[in-house]
């Protein structure tokens, strides 16, 4: 018998129990905000594929780490899945010292939900024109070029010491509690740069509120195909995005996986909840449990090396 047509025999009657209850899918950030919407766009058509209803639990607190933490404990029937994203299983481990899961041995992936821009803007008042000419005002006045942020710990935060590192000039972080106050404080122009992710800042971006100068991912973003990437504006190379996937927690039955890779594959391809993905700037990926755990195992190192070379600190 082959080994994967023998797994999903030995793993037959626990999966049969675990369809019997609704799948839940713990949200670790609050109700409402990007990764919540996306979350409930998936949530529907994977049901349908799986003959199951979905039920969104949002756990917020600690960037992701409180719900990580839940799902991570979690009987591992295929009764439970959680959103991992940059937040839980690529900043967060270099930055908490004292995490309560290993975002490896702890989970069993399931696949890529999107990845993303950010977008480095400034406010229309400001003088700087150009990212470079953002990299030469800070250069002339080491670390007082402030840059705001959705918080200490946040992709954000990280993709401007990740791009201070590569290009040479120290700038100081700004953090606060959410988009929302980061934004209206660059708009104020009490904070010159604001790095924040594409669906926070679009809307403002075409009213000309915002300038945007760059975005972060290797390729331009199709919601701003006007606007250079950070390698195309000097710095080759540079790339930082915002990403969602799904996980499951650590010896999850090979069957129950195999599903819900299958019923998250197939709520990605389905035309409404693309194009609702795609309006609020997030691409569909989609891929294999192999995919996503090789991409989380690059996420690690990659942002291992930014806490330590930055100092990033969350406190």
């Amino acid at each position: 018998m082959h080994r994967r047509t023998l797994l999903l025999t030995l793993a037959a009657p626990a999966i049969a129990r675990a369809q019997g209850a609704p799948l839940r899918l713990i949200v670790p950030f609050p109700a409402g905000g990007p990764t919540d919407a996306i979350a409930r766009l998936i949530a529907v058509p994977m049901g349908t594929s799986l003959g199951r209803a979905v039920v969104v639990e949002n756990r917020a607190g600690a960037g992701g780490t409180v719900g990580a933490e839940a799902a991570a404990r979690a009987e591992p029937d295929g009764s439970t899945i959680v959103v991992t994203s940059i937040a839980t299983h690529g900043i967060g481990p270099a930055l908490y010292p004292r995490l309560p899961y290993d975002p490896l041995r702890d989970f069993a992936s399931i696949g890529m939900i999107h990845a993303s821009p950010l977008v480095i803007a400034v406010a229309p008042s400001f003088a700087a024109q150009s990212l470079p000419d953002v990299v030469q005002m800070a250069r002339a006045k080491p670390g007082e070029i402030g840059y705001a942020t959705s918080g200490n710990g946040t992709s954000p935060h990280a993709a401007g010491e990740m791009f201070a590192g590569q290009a040479g000039f120290r700038w100081q972080h700004v953090p606060y509690r959410g988009s929302a106050p980061a934004i209206t404080d660059v708009l104020a122009g009490n904070v010159p740069v604001l790095i924040d992710n594409l669906i926070s800042t679009v809307e403002h971006i075409r009213a000309g509120r915002l300038r945007a100068l760059a975005v972060t991912t290797p390729g331009r973003a199709p919601l701003l195909p006007e606007v250079p990437t950070v390698s195309e504006s000097g710095w080759p190379g540079y790339a930082a995005s915002s990403w969602m996937a799904l996980s499951a927690p650590a010896r999850t039955p090979e069957a129950a996986v195999v599903r819900l890779n299958a019923a998250m594959n197939a709520a990605l391809a389905d035309g409404p909840v693309r194009q609702g993905m795609l309006a609020l700037g997030a691409e569909p990926v989609g891929g294999t449990p192999a995919d996503l755990d090789a991409f989380i195992r690059a996420e690690l190192a990659k942002w291992a090396a930014v806490v330590r070379q930055s100092g990033m600190r969350v406190d």
